[in-house]
């Protein structure tokens, strides 16, 4: 795929590229459990909370519909879907500071577009190695740029990261990631997390039947790497429809 040219903030007060994933196809029916999310390929960035869910399609060549976010990037981005996690998960770590585009950056200056993430993080005294962690930002300086957030290290080296504008089109995903193979250019650790407990997985063998103005769903419980499942939560692909199941649940 060509790549566009990496900008800093024009008229359309936009800026950001970030790097195209593979996109999966999805089912109908999504299902979650708790107490975060397990994470089945319905799953959306609102789903877990992100504030955007239904950000303009930003252009990232011309500018057209980019819609700045509260933190100063752009609705929609690989950016904004970070300065989000990071808020959301690493508050304790962050110490009561929000991370936006002028975090700990000298007078002036700003983190900007991701390609620049990791000068702005050294401008910052943050560090940046090739060692993932829990809550640290995996970045690529490749292809104009990219960031993700670290979900989990797991125990063979791989990382499973969350990212989103996979796509050019507000796409988000999450990906486990393994040296040699899409491995990142380094991370960035603004305020990695101290706890080691992960997202539960995924429910597996998820089934859907349909009835009349119904459905009835089945699941395997999935583990729960840590952080007990407290529920399920399944719902239809438009968002209208939403039914909670207890944490004994698999229908």
């Amino acid at each position: 795929m060509a790549r566009m040219p990496n900008r800093r903030r024009d008229s359309f007060g936009w800026r950001s590229l970030c790097v195209a994933a593979l996109v999966v196809a999805v089912p109908t029916v999504a299902l979650s459990a708790g107490p975060v999310v397990a994470l089945h390929r319905a799953v959306t960035a609102g789903d877990l909370g992100y504030p955007y869910p239904n950000a303009p399609d930003c252009n990232e060549q011309t500018g057209a519909n980019c819609v700045s976010d509260k933190w100063g990037f752009v609705q929609g981005q690989c950016h904004s879907w970070v300065a989000y996690r990071l808020n959301e998960l690493n508050a304790t770590e962050l110490n009561g500071a929000t991370f936006d585009d002028h975090y700990r950056q000298p007078a002036g200056q700003e983190w900007w577009n991701p390609v620049h993430w990791k000068t702005a993080a050294q401008a910052a005294g943050i560090t940046v190695d090739d060692k993932p962690a829990l809550g640290s930002v995996a970045w690529w300086s490749t292809n104009g740029g990219h960031v993700a957030y670290v979900e989990a290290v797991n125990a063979d080296g791989s990382v499973k990261i969350s990212e989103m504008n996979t796509d050019y089109h507000n796409g988000f995903d999450f990906a486990t990631l393994v040296r040699g193979q899409r491995w990142p250019s380094g991370f960035i650790h603004i305020a990695d997390r101290s706890s080691s407990a992960a997202v539960p997985d995924p429910p597996t063998n998820v089934h859907a039947v349909a009835g009349s103005a119904s459905a009835t769903i089945t699941w395997s419980v999935p583990a729960a790497n840590g952080s007990p499942i407290t529920g399920y939560r399944v719902r239809t692909t438009s968002g209208t429809r939403s039914v909670l199941a207890a944490a004994s649940a698999t229908s």
